[in-house]
């Protein structure tokens, strides 16, 4: 193989690596937030259009925050000012 041809296929290998890592991250988000039944039903489907509207920032908040959104819920159920 002529030495000139592994830059191309260098490039091809890192972008295939990084798109399926990508699509893993949204895939999972999406699971998890979809089987989260500590939340209600309203909260679920925020997150899930969020994460399908949203591909990088929806996935990120949901890993960020989202997996404390039931916690918060029941604060704010029981908040009494």
């Amino acid at each position: 193989m002529n030495a000139d041809i592994w830059g191309p296929v260098a490039a091809v290998v890192v972008t295939a690596i990084v798109l399926i890592a990508y699509a893993l991250f949204v895939v999972i988000a999406f699971v998890r937030a979809y089987r989260d039944r500590g939340i209600s039903e309203t909260a679920r489907l925020v997150w899930l259009v969020g994460i399908v509207l949203m591909p990088f920032l929806g996935p990120l908040a949901w890993y960020l925050v989202g997996d404390r959104t039931s916690a918060i819920e029941n604060r704010l159920r029981t908040f009494r000012p």
